[in-house]
């Protein structure tokens, strides 16, 4: 079953969001969202897995570019949005980072608050300024 790639986001960041609420600090008890994606569409099962290889990295990134924030004091909506924009300007080559960004505002539109999808935008540039280089470079991951 195919499915558009703004779907795919949406499915994503739901998974995304659902971490922190499965995820203690003895292990991770991720049964229910793997059965919540076993009823989605394969590669977003096997992309999910992807963003969870890199998750630990991928938090470090944002909480490096937070100022005067932590990744903790993030709303869980919009850390889920950031976290899955940061993974794919980073693991996916086939998104153009300009795209990662204005679908992770949209997002924020839909499901955050007002002031989110400005606060989303300023935390991405900064993402981008700090590892333009490697962002610029990224390869399949």
């Amino acid at each position: 079953m195919a499915i558009s790639q703004r779907k795919k986001r949406i499915l994503l960041m739901q998974a995304i969001f659902q971490l922190p609420f499965h995820i203690q600090e003895e292990g991770a008890d991720l049964n229910s969202i793997q059965s919540w994606l076993e009823d989605q569409p394969t590669p977003l099962i096997e992309e999910f897995a992807s963003f969870l290889d890199h998750r630990e990295e991928i938090d470090q990134v944002i909480d490096s570019t937070l100022v005067g924030w932590d990744i903790h004091r993030l709303a869980k909506v919009d850390l889920a949005i950031i976290r899955l924009a940061v993974y794919e300007m980073f693991y996916c080559p086939q998104v153009p980072t300009k795209v990662s960004i204005n679908e992770a505002v949209e997002l924020a539109k839909k499901f955050s608050t007002d002031d989110s999808s400005r606060f989303i935008n300023g935390i991405l540039g900064s993402v981008i300024k700090k590892y333009e280089d490697r962002i610029e470079n990224k390869g399949c991951q």
